[in-house]
C-alpha cells in the first residue's frame, strides 16, 4: 500500500530450455519414427504438468523456443527455395507445417492418443500377442528409462502405466551418477531424460 514493495511480473526473453527423453537411435527398436511417435503419445503432458508440476511448466515445441530459429507453421517461400532441392533426401515432413506436441484430454490416459499409438506400433510391426507387443520375430518391445535421480521416478511411473497399457514392456533404473555417465559415454542405454 506504500508501494515500498512492488509486484511486477518480467516476460521470459530468454530462448528455451529443452528437456525431453531421449531415445538411443543406435538400437534397432527405435529406429522406425513410428515406434517413437507412439511413446510420445503416450506421455501425457496436461496430466502431468497439472498434477505433477503444479500448473508452472509451458510445453516447448522446439529446440529453439523463444528465438527467431524456431519453425512455426508451413515453410515460407524462401525455406522452400532452399529446402526443394533435397526433396529426395530429406523427409515429406519438412515441407509441411511445424509439428507440434500432442495434447491430451488431461485425464492420464487419453484413449484417443492412446489409440493412435497403438495404431502406429502396429504399423510398425509390433503387433499385440495377449499383454505384450512383439515384432515378427517374436521379440518383445522393452524400453527401460536410465535414470541418475528418483526425483523423476514419480515423473516416469504414470508414463510407463501408459506405455504398459499399449503393450510395452516399460521400466526404469535408477544407478549412481558415475554407472549413469559411464552408459552414457558407451550408449548402453535405451531411453534417458536429458535437458538441453
Amino acid at each position: 500500500r506504500d508501494k515500498r514493495v512492488v509486484l511486477e511480473e518480467f516476460p521470459l526473453r530468454s530462448q528455451g530450455v529443452m528437456q525431453g527423453f531421449i531415445f538411443n537411435l543406435r538400437r534397432d527398436k527405435f529406429q522406425d519414427i513410428r515406434v517413437r511417435r507412439a511413446m510420445g503419445l503416450a506421455f501425457d503432458f496436461q496430466w502431468s504438468n497439472a498434477n505433477l508440476f503444479y500448473g508452472l511448466y509451458q510445453r516447448t515445441e522446439s529446440f529453439f523456443e523463444n528465438s527467431p530459429l524456431k519453425a512455426e507453421g508451413a515453410p515460407s517461400a524462401t525455406e522452400l527455395a532452399l529446402l526443394e532441392p533435397l526433396r529426395s533426401e530429406i523427409s515429406p515432413d519438412a515441407f509441411k507445417p511445424a509439428a507440434l506436441q500432442p495434447v491430451s484430454d488431461g485425464s492420464g490416459a487419453d484413449r484417443k492418443l492412446l489409440r493412435q499409438a497403438s495404431q502406429l506400433l502396429e504399423d510398425a510391426g509390433w503387433k499385440i500377442e495377449g499383454t505384450q507387443r512383439k515384432n515378427a520375430n517374436g521379440e518383445k518391445l522393452s524400453v527401460e528409462f536410465l535414470l541418475d535421480n528418483p526425483v523423476f521416478e514419480r515423473i516416469l511411473t504414470p508414463y510407463l502405466k501408459n506405455l504398459q497399457l499399449l503393450g510395452i514392456d516399460a521400466t526404469m533404473r535408477t544407478i549412481d551418477d558415475a554407472q549413469y555417465q559411464l552408459r552414457l559415454k558407451t550408449f548402453d542405454f535405451d531411453i534417458v531424460s536429458a535437458r538441453f
